[in-house]
């Protein structure tokens, strides 16, 4: 199951894990394409809103895959790295990353207040997450086919 580090998420605010949990729906649905893995890092997210009626909102966005407004959050230049960070692992879980999912992480790390320079180094984190993963499980499939004699 793929999931957000709860010791990290645990210590954000209320205001910050509701931003993290509207910005993940947005990417989720940015590409158009909702991946079953995305929804587990999103529902390991939503876990940690107090709202109810937030989350329905949050699960609706998702549903009729709608991008939510994003708001400006003003926290330290670490935790917007932080943030942005988790969101480009969630955008890249399913082995690619669109122009779309890359717009969608723009937009969040400016609202983060985080310099476009920077956002491109995260972005490029990002394609080398997607080359990780897929030579990874690449690898995976040839080890599953080796035989000990």
């Amino acid at each position: 199951m793929h999931k957000v580090d709860e010791s990290w998420l645990e210590q954000l605010s209320d205001d910050e894990k509701t931003w993290l949990a509207i910005a993940m729906a947005g990417l989720i649905v940015s590409d158009g394409v909702v991946d079953a893995s995305e929804l587990e890092y999103l529902g390991s997210t939503i876990a940690f809103v107090k709202n109810p009626d937030t989350i329905k909102q949050i699960i609706q966005l998702v549903r009729d895959r709608r991008l939510p407004p994003m708001k400006n959050l003003n926290v330290s230049g670490l935790l917007a790295y932080q943030m942005l960070k988790t969101l480009s692992v969630v955008a890249v879980v399913d082995k690619k990353f669109s122009r779309n999912e890359a717009e969608f992480l723009k937009i969040a790390g400016n609202r983060l207040g985080l310099d476009p320079p920077f956002i491109e180094e995260v972005l490029k984190l990002a394609k080398i997450q997607v080359q990780f993963l897929r030579e990874d499980a690449r690898l995976n499939e040839i080890a599953s086919h080796i035989v000990r004699q």
